[in-house]
């Protein structure tokens, strides 16, 4: 078993946890710090050990028959999740992802192929996910499996960012995170860091696109 400290120590040494500097996120909102989580999946053997802690919260108990994910962080999670399950209960356990629909196509955001129904509907569930920050994507995959008949068991993430806890989201009988830390963050008005004239970070986040905003 890992805790908290343990895997922020993890995020900073692989550089995933950047701090100290102008970030824009994907809500348009500015903050110092940033969770790079791109930079965990480079190195398997740490996507192992975090997945495997992710297993183990999960527990046995509830008889996981697939585990599903957004696309892209979550897919990578959602297949070692899925097989460190395997291993561990000696039962068959599927992997599968949904994929986000591209505007302006409508919806909840996300679907599954066609194909994947034999493997969600009547299902135990469990869905993963790297980043929660508002919450929405994660609410949307849960709508999206139960909708197709799944019945979600559980949901984990690596990083919970938002204000609210998972268990206060309600998403599933068993939720959690296995980091739960947030940062300040303020809208372009109110940032501290505009205001000090901080260069905005283009390499991580929105930045690029904040600053080509800019320039029109």
């Amino acid at each position: 078993m890992v805790d908290e400290r343990d895997i922020l120590s993890i995020f900073k040494q692989l550089g995933a946890l950047r701090e100290n500097d102008h970030f824009v996120y994907a809500s348009g909102y500015h903050g110092s710090t940033y969770v790079a989580k791109e930079m965990l999946y480079v190195y398997p053997e740490v996507t192992w050990v975090l997945c495997e802690e992710m297993k183990n919260l999960c527990g046995k108990g509830w008889e996981i028959d697939c585990v599903i994910g957004p696309e892209k962080g979550g897919m990578i999670l959602s297949q070692w999740v899925g097989y460190l399950l395997a291993q561990s209960t000696g039962r068959q356990v599927t992997s599968v992802f949904a994929h986000k629909l591209v505007p302006p196509t409508g919806g909840n955001g996300f679907t599954f192929m066609q194909e994947y129904g034999n493997f969600i509907d009547g299902k135990n569930i469990f869905v993963v996910e790297d980043i929660i920050n508002t919450g929405g994507t994660v609410k949307n995959i849960v709508s999206l499996v139960c909708d197709w008949g799944g019945i979600v068991k559980a949901v984990g993430a690596l990083w919970n960012r938002g204000n609210m806890t998972l268990q206060d989201m309600r998403l599933a009988p068993k939720s959690f995170a296995l980091v739960n830390k947030s940062f300040p963050r303020w809208s372009k008005a109110e940032c501290p860091l505009c205001a000090s004239d901080i260069p905005v970070n283009t390499q991580f986040g929105r930045g690029k696109e904040f600053l080509a905003r800019q320039t029109i």
